[in-house]
Formats: structure tokens, sequence, C-alpha cells
């Protein structure tokens, strides 16, 4: 049942900021878009429209093929970012992202983390489940963003990394 209400109001929340941007744009003001993909060959006017929206407090882009993070330097106000069920192998493109308290990448082929999340400071969820994440050594690297407290290497809808069937996890 979890994953089923998970999936319901996540699409539901996603469904009703569409209408209201769709339907209400001038009577009501929209801070979370969910649309098709980044660089995975989408029009260069589709980048640079998103670099015009510094206000943006939430984005969506889950399953939308996205390869490679980038064009949301000047999202400075962007508090969630969902990068789930993409084709996304580094962690790359959100150093800027300073206000960021929730970012999803789950159900990616990410295997390193490295030092890609260190400007994070304010981050307080982090979704990594279903990637390819197989060593302790790169779950160390999240112990330098203090905010943390919400960390997910396994999640009934995504799956789960290699480090979940390591001894000691």
């Amino acid at each position: 049942v979890k994953p089923l209400t998970y999936s319901v109001v996540k699409h539901g929340i996603i469904g009703l900021t569409k209408y209201t941007a769709t339907y209400w744009p001038k009577k009501i003001r929209c801070n979370a878009l969910a649309f098709g993909g980044m660089e995975n060959n989408q029009d260069k006017d589709f980048i640079k429209n998103v670099e015009k929206l510094p206000c943006l407090r939430q984005l969506y882009l889950s399953s939308n093929r996205i390869k490679k993070i980038s064009g949301l330097d000047s999202a400075l106000n962007l508090d969630k970012l969902w990068l789930d069920g993409n084709l996304i192998e580094q962690v790359d493109g959100l150093s800027s992202l300073k206000n960021l308290t929730d970012l999803n990448l789950a159900a990616n082929q990410i295997e390193l983390i490295g030092i890609s999340l260190d400007n994070l400071k304010s981050i307080r969820e982090l979704n990594l489940a279903g990637n390819r994440i197989g060593s302790f050594k790169e779950v160390l690297n999240l112990t330098r963003l203090p905010q943390l407290t919400y960390c997910n290497f396994s999640d009934p809808n995504y799956g789960e990394n290699p480090i979940c069937s390591l001894c000691n996890y």
C-alpha cells in the first residue's frame, strides 16, 4: 500500500501543479514545474528557459531520460529537485543550489558520490535508492552534509544499491 500511496500523491501533486500553471497563471503563482527531459536531444531554448526561472522552488524531472544535470545554476531558490528514474551517471551541476533541502536521484546509474554534493549544506532528504553505489567509502562522503536527516539507499519503488547486500549494511 505504501508504494501505491507514494505514487498517487506524487502524481497528484504534479498534476495539480500542471493544471494550476496552465489554467490559473495570472491568479495563482506556481512554483513547481514538471516537464520533459534536459540534455537529451532537448531544444537548447528549453534549457535557456529553465535558466530564466530564478524564483523556481520545486522542479520535478522524473523519468525523462536525462543523462546530464545542467542548466540549473540560476535556480538559486530551488529547495526540491526530483531527478529520479533518469540515466544520470555523474552527480554534477548542483553546486549552486545552496537552498536545496530535498534531492531525489533514485533509479539512475550513479556509482560515485565523491565531493559532488559538498556544497549542498541545506540538504535534509536524499534518495539514492536504485543506483549502482557499492562502496561504504561513497557513503562516507555524505557525512559532510550537516543537515542530512534522511538518506535512502533502498526503496520499494526504485530498488536498492549493491551496497545494501554488503556485510554490516
